[in-house]
């Protein structure tokens, strides 16, 4: 558990001990979406899956470490939580090289515009789709980057940027220049109202969207 001074007491009225023996990871988060609080399972979910330790952040807040076109929806959805104090729901992928995982996300508004991020394990089970195997000279580009979708981690085809693939093997390893995006499903799901934006090749026409920096 890690719990700050200072973020102690926004957590009045909420059972710590009820949050540490709750089997949800479950994350606090001061007003510039900077960590307060984690519970233990949030810790042990990171540690079993290479999640980043908290510390790295250095109290910089967590949108930072979003990967590319996700992060304005996630600091949308935390203002809005704020100015509205009613919590709102999210699902989202968040899968190993070998299980497909599915999570909710609430996040419930605190005292003094402060945030709790609770995360809801929906679905687990092994991947159904057919993994494909790394060929560099099949997913990097002209420029040698190899694009992933910052959602479902799946790999933009070069020769074809409308296929994008499931190539577990890139997620074991730390690859070279490496780019991160939102393939045609995953933008639908975060930017429905946008989904049109896409042309026939899956190339968005909103700038930066398909082709994100790397965080």
């Amino acid at each position: 558990m890690h719990l700050a001074p200072d973020f102690a007491p926004v957590l009045t009225g909420r059972s710590v001990v009820e949050l540490e023996a709750s089997a949800h990871t479950v994350m606090g988060l001061r007003p510039d979406y900077s960590v307060g609080y984690r519970n233990s399972a949030w810790s042990r979910f990171a540690a079993d899956n290479d999640a980043p330790e908290l510390a790295k952040w250095n109290g910089r807040p967590i949108t930072t470490v979003f990967a590319g076109a996700v992060v304005d929806y996630y600091t949308e959805l935390f203002r809005r939580v704020q100015e509205s104090g009613r919590p709102e729901d999210h699902d989202y992928e968040c899968s190993s090289p070998t299980t497909f995982r599915s999570f909710r996300l609430r996040v419930v508004p605190l005292p003094e515009r402060a945030l709790l991020l609770l995360h809801h394990l929906r679905v687990e089970r092994p991947h159904d789709v057919e993994a494909s195997s790394p060929a560099d000279f099949r997913y990097r580009d002209h420029r040698g980057v190899i694009t992933q979708c910052c959602h479902c981690r799946r790999t933009r085809r070069a020769t074809h940027s409308a296929t994008w693939d499931w190539v577990p093997a890139y997620l074991d390893r730390s690859l070279p220049d490496v780019s991160h995006g939102l393939c045609p499903p995953c933008f639908r799901h975060y930017h429905p109202r946008a989904a049109s934006s896409f042309d026939s090749q899956g190339r968005s026409t909103i700038p930066g969207l398909d082709r994100s920096p790397a965080s």
